[in-house]
């Protein structure tokens, strides 16, 4: 059993501990306490003395009447006996009680008591908190679970998630309980490790290794400290991922890749041997500045008997892909920009945006594109009007079934492009960047094909058997857990618990609704505010590059009729050799630090998103 706060007390001083517990179940921490067990007689129980070894605290309220009873003394001796455990007794003494030896070595509060009530909100706030930094909980709904290892296997099921979805096999990371719910938050040991002695916290590490014989050398005049090392574990409570957050892996030698500025001027750009192809193509992709550019496009020009025609032809088309350059710039090779290029193509044209077929499909039945029919290149300089533009076209064109073909179900989402190609881990190009002008695609999903949102479905189903709305409480532990950046009356916008990129953002359908197909008016224009205000986050904090995907049913899929559709953000900023072999995902901040960065950059943006949303 997983249990993460044991409460012990005296029998007379129940309403004190009834107080207490009514507390931490308003924190979302479910406490044990005897009505919970079954007593049979008044020695400790099997399943007390389990409960106390299991719990990840154990409060122990000492009165007047209980520091004389045997009761108390012996639920605290089965961990008091333990260094190990020993750690996680909070000691209670209620009016100045003197709480007799060895007990009085636990962490100890003191708190007055008024006609057998704790008065003063501060001292309830003050246990609680004690409470929590035992159970470790980061947030309110995030706790924290260290596992026991239990000889060759240790039980997942019994100790982490107090089970598996009902009806299945399966464990996540959150468990929803009444309206909302509580996201689990596991915590391993792992291997130690050797780090510079000015890493930050190495030395707060260094101490808490057990054995610390030959824990540091010197190597180049400079010195290495052993640490001890951890990793926490999330299940995500959406997609069929895992993923682990390595608590110090930020930190590590050229973690960071640096980036290469391009702030060069046009005289400085003349000093320099620009009749190599190869340096003018890598100027050509990281210049930040328009005059240098295009006087870069002037200089290729005296070039073009020396390089030939192809490499030539690759120097202007990183001209004019780069959002720096200017806007005559960018048009002159962009095909979206092309009206005979469109036009042979389109099959719809409205709300300022172009529909065509793509000429290379990769989608079963059909691939369409919606284009922009301004000539934007950069996803920052996007209007939400625009966004919106594009999701209208998409949308009606899809409500004409015969326009869905045979096909089972949709994909549906941005194709992300790259500011430059060379600029480090915010901007790894992908296979369906070659094209800057900004554009959203479509395709169809073959019959009895596999789908990101099965597990979902599953959930959602197995959850719905026993009158529990599974995403409803998802999103509101969510709210709870003040993860929400942005809702209105159809969507809300947040940072998943589960993130497998940083700064991952999703935003979810209020009603139950199974594909995009299915989204009313007041949802494409929902959608289109959230897509507006991610695509200004992530200006905000120079993120150019991201997947973006729908997490939807299939057309004819009537299971969890509560379903409701995801929209996924993905940064590239993942350990992508993971990620792509094994669906694990590994990143170096809890999803907690990703929301917080995202609210300060929300804060920069809000009104101009306001200003925005009223034109």
């Amino acid at each position: 059993m997983r249990i993460e706060c044991f409460i012990s007390y005296e029998k007379d001083d129940r309403d004190i501990a009834v107080q207490i517990i009514e507390r931490l179940q308003s924190e979302s921490i479910e406490p044990w306490w005897d009505e919970k067990l079954s007593l049979v007689s008044d020695e400790l129980t099997d399943d007390i003395k389990d409960a106390i070894l299991n719990a990840q605290c154990l409060l122990v309220i000492w009165t007047e009447n209980s520091v004389h009873s045997s009761w108390l003394k012996e639920e605290s001796l089965i961990l008091q006996g333990d260094e190990s455990d020993s750690h996680k007794i909070v000691a209670l003494a209620i009016n100045e009680a003197l709480i007799p030896s060895p007990f009085n070595h636990s962490q100890l509060l003191k708190v007055k008591i008024k006609n057998n009530r704790i008065i003063d909100d501060n001292e309830l706030i003050k246990i609680t908190e004690a409470i929590k930094s035992k159970i470790g909980i980061i947030g309110k709904n995030e706790h924290i679970i260290c596992p026991r290892i239990l000889g060759e296997s240790w039980g997942c099921h019994d100790l982490a998630i107090e089970g598996p979805v009902p009806g299945s096999d399966l464990l996540l990371s959150f468990r929803p309980c009444g309206e909302s719910g509580t996201f689990l938050l596991m915590h391993f040991d792992s291997t130690d490790g050797w780090v510079i002695d000015s890493l930050p916290g190495a030395r707060s590490r260094h101490r808490l290794l057990v054995d610390k014989k030959e824990s540091d050398y010197t190597d180049n005049d400079q010195t290495y400290l052993k640490i001890k090392n951890d990793v926490y574990f999330i299940r995500d409570p959406i997609r069929p991922y895992s993923i682990q957050i390595g608590v110090i892996r930020s930190m590590k030698p050229n973690a960071k890749p640096g980036i290469i500025e391009g702030n060069m001027t046009e005289a400085e750009l003349i000093d320099l041997p620009t009749h190599l192809f190869w340096l003018s193509l890598t100027l050509a992709e990281i210049l930040q500045h328009e005059e240098t550019l295009k006087y870069l496009w002037q200089e290729s020009q005296k070039h073009k008997q020396s390089w030939g025609q192809e490499k030539y032809k690759q120097v202007r088309n990183a001209i004019s892909k780069n959002p720096f350059s200017s806007m005559s710039l960018q048009q002159s090779s962009c095909r979206f920009c092309d009206k005979q290029f469109k036009d042979k193509r389109q099959l719809s044209k409205k709300y300022g945006a172009t529909l065509i077929a793509n000429d290379f499909p990769f989608g079963p039945y059909f691939h369409y594109i919606a284009i922009v029919d301004e000539p934007v290149h950069s996803w920052e300089h996007l209007s939400y009007k625009q966004v919106l533009g594009l999701n209208k076209i998409t949308h009606d064109y899809l409500q004409i079934e015969e326009n869905r073909f045979a096909a089972a179900g949709i994909q549906y989402g941005f194709n992300s492009t790259v500011r430059h190609l060379v600029l480090g881990a915010r901007t790894h190009s992908s296979a369906g960047a070659s094209i800057p002008h900004i554009h959203k695609q479509v395709w169809g999903m073959a019959p009895r094909t596999s789908n990101l949102a099965e597990q979902l479905i599953s959930v959602c189903e197995a959850y719905a058997n026993i009158n529990i709305d599974y995403q409803a409480c998802y999103l509101r532990a969510l709210k709870d857990a003040d993860y929400v950046l942005w809702e209105d009356d159809y969507i809300a916008l947040y940072v998943p618990y589960g993130q497998c990129s940083l700064h991952e953002l999703q935003s979810m359908v209020k009603r139950p609704c199974a594909t995009y197909v299915d989204f009313n008016q007041d949802e494409i224009e929902s959608l289109s505010k959230a897509e507006f205000i991610v695509l200004q986050l992530y200006k905000v904090l120079e993120i150019s590059s991201f997947n973006n995907i729908l997490i939807s049913k299939l057309f004819n899929d009537s299971r969890a009729p509560n379903f409701r559709v995801i929209q996924s953000f993905v940064t590239r900023e993942v350990d992508l050799a993971v990620s792509e072999l094994s669906m694990l995902y590994v990143v170096d901040q809890h999803p907690r630090d990703s929301r917080n960065e995202l609210v300060s950059a929300f804060n920069q943006i809000k009104n101009k998103i306001k200003a925005e949303f009223t034109l």
